[in-house]
């Protein structure tokens, strides 16, 4: 709740509910208002900007007890969130879709960094089938990985999506997909290569991968679009 009018100065497209908070970070009370808020909706992202306060650990557990919630997706903190859940796979829906990369792979997966990114496809095709979840694991060449044993890889390496906020991006236009009724795997093998494309488009604008941060990357999203649906 005190963060709208800082944000809606700024945003003008949004709409907001207001969320209970302790201290600034949302609190438990706040899983019924967005269960209450969500029925109808079609996706919802979990974990952009969420923060990692003790009473937000509390509005994600009572957040997955709810029922009918929507397709979830859950990015960035939500997913710190979810490392620090005993068995939190079993908490979620099938057909949920996670993107971490690969420092937040090793907290959920118990493994170190260097050990998931030695084993990038064999990691993302297990653990998306023991989990049952399509799991995005991003990094150079991001792998899309789904239960029943699909394994997509973006075609694209490039520093340019490595800056903060450009994840952020992803997990957006993932859950956008998601909300015009594509599926979970759909959803997730589009949206990356749209998301990637994009920050190559954002690289020839500006001229250098260096210099792109994730703004450039969302204004390029219209043209991504574009040349996909164009071929």
């Amino acid at each position: 709740r005190p963060n709208i009018h800082i944000i809606a100065s700024q945003l003008r497209e949004p709409t907001y509910v207001h969320l209970s908070d302790t201290d600034g970070a949302i609190n438990q009370d706040a899983a019924i208002t967005v269960t209450e808020n969500v029925r109808g909706y079609s996706a919802l992202l979990v974990g952009c900007g969420l923060g990692q306060h003790e009473q937000t650990h509390q509005f994600v557990e009572s957040l997955l007890e709810q029922n009918e919630l929507p397709p979830l997706i859950f990015d960035a903190d939500g997913l710190n969130i979810l490392s620090k859940i005993v068995n939190w796979w079993d908490k979620l829906p099938s057909d949920t879709i996670i993107t971490p990369h690969p420092g937040e792979m090793a907290r959920l997966t118990g493994l170190t960094m260097d050990e998931v990114n030695a084993n990038r496809w064999e990691i993302a095709s297990q653990k998306a089938k023991e989990w049952d979840i399509v799991v995005v694991l991003k990094g150079a060449h991001t792998l899309v990985a789904s239960p029943d044993g699909q394994v997509a890889v973006t075609p694209f390496k490039t520093d340019a999506l490595g800056t903060a906020g450009t994840g952020d991006v992803l997990a957006g236009l993932i859950a956008g997909l998601r909300a015009q009724s594509s599926s979970a795997f759909d959803s997730t093998v589009i949206g990356t290569y749209i998301h990637a494309l994009a920050g190559i488009k954002a690289i020839d604008r500006i001229g250098n991968s260096r210099s792109v941060i994730a703004r450039d990357v969302l204004d390029n999203l219209g043209i991504a679009f574009k040349q996909v649906e164009s071929n």
